[in-house]
C-alpha cells in the first residue's frame, strides 16, 4: 500500500481536498465515535481515515499510469551515531524554537476557554489516551500528510520555499485554533525546511514528538500553574528582565548555530548519496 501511495505527488489542488477530507468529512465522520466511545485516541484518529482512503487510492491509480514514485522516507542509510547525533540537535533546536524563542510572540494571543477544558484539561483527567493521541498518533499522522504526502507533493511541483510555505499554512490550518496556529505555522517551516533537506519523514516526526512530548510533560510537572504563565514572568520575577534578555539572544544564537550545522550534514549527506561507485 505505502509503495502505492508513493506514487501520488499531490498538486495544490489535491492538497486542499486532502485537508477538506481531515477537516470536515473526518470530523462528520469522528462525531458519532465522539459521543459513543469517548476514547480520546479513537476520535483523533477517526477523523483522518477519509484523507488515507482518497491518498490510497489516488496512489493506486498513479502507479498504474506508470507515474514516477518518490518514498516517503528517503533519509535512511545513514550510520547509526550520525543519525543519532542529527536526532540531538534536532530536539535542542525545536526544544528552544518552541519553548524560549517563540514564547514571545504566542503568548499575545489569549488560549481559548475551550482548548484549556477540552484538550489540556483532558489530558490531567485522562491522561494514558490523550497523551497517546497528542504524543504519539498526532506526529505519525500529522507529519505522514503534512509532510510525507502534501510536502513531498509539492516540492516536486513547485519551488522548495513556497512548497514549505504551503505546507505550513496547512499545518497550521488544521489546528483550528489562532492560539496552536502561529506556533505550529513556525514550526512547520523548520519541519518542512528539515524534510526536504534530509527527506527523511522520521526526523519530522521526531520534531513534532518532542514538540507535543515537551508540552504534555509540562502539564504532569506543573499541574496547578497558569496555562497563560510565560518564561518571561517566572526568568524575570526570579532573576529580572536582563537574564531573560540574555537567555533568549543565546538561544536564538544557539538555534541558529544549530540550523547551520545540519544544513552542512544535510548537504555532505545528500552528496554522498550523488556519488556514483566506480
Amino acid at each position: 500500500m505505502f509503495r502505492n501511495i508513493s506514487c501520488f505527488l499531490p498538486t495544490l489542488g489535491q492538497c486542499w481536498i486532502i485537508v477538506f477530507l481531515i477537516v470536515v468529512a473526518g470530523s462528520l465522520l469522528g462525531l458519532p465515535f465522539l459521543f459513543l466511545s469517548g476514547n480520546a485516541l479513537v476520535t483523533y484518529v477517526i477523523p483522518f481515515v477519509p484523507a488515507f482512503i482518497y491518498v490510497a487510492l489516488k496512489g493506486r491509480a498513479a502507479r498504474r499510469k506508470n507515474a514516477p514514485c518518490v518514498p516517503l522516507d528517503s533519509g535512511a542509510g545513514r550510520p547509526m551515531l550520525v543519525t543519532c547525533a542529527a536526532s540531538f540537535l534536532l530536539a535542542l533546536a525545536t526544544l528552544l524554537l518552541s519553548v524560549i524563542i517563540l514564547e514571545p510572540f504566542s503568548s499575545l494571543i489569549e488560549i481559548p476557554e475551550y482548548l484549556i477544558d477540552n484538550l489540556y484539561g483532558a489530558i490531567l483527567e485522562d491522561p494514558l489516551w490523550n497523551v497517546l493521541s497528542v504524543v504519539i498518533a498526532a506526529p505519525l499522522l500529522e507529519e505522514f500528510f503534512i509532510r510525507g504526502i502534501i510536502l513531498r507533493g509539492l516540492l516536486r511541483r513547485i519551488s522548495a520555499v513556497k512548497a514549505i510555505i504551503w505546507s505550513a499554512f496547512i499545518f497550521a490550518l488544521i489546528h483550528l485554533n489562532l492560539y496552536q496556529a502561529l506556533g505550529a505555522f513556525v514550526i512547520g517551516l523548520f519541519i518542512g525546511w528539515v524534510y526536504y533537506k534530509s527527506g527523511s519523514l522520521l526526523f519530522a516526526m521526531l520534531i513534532h514528538f518532542i514538540n507535543n512530548g515537551f508540552s504534555a510533560a509540562m502539564l504532569f510537572l506543573f499541574p496547578d500553574m497558569e496555562l497563560d504563565t510565560t518564561l518571561l514572568e517566572i526568568v524575570t520575577e526570579h532573576f529580572g528582565i536582563i537574564t531573560y534578555i540574555l537567555l533568549y539572544l543565546v538561544s536564538a544564537a544557539l538555534f541558529v548555530t544549530i540550523i547551520h550545522i545540519l544544513n552542512r550534514f544535510f548537504n555532505n549527506a545528500k552528496k554522498e548519496k550523488e556519488v556514483i561507485p566506480a
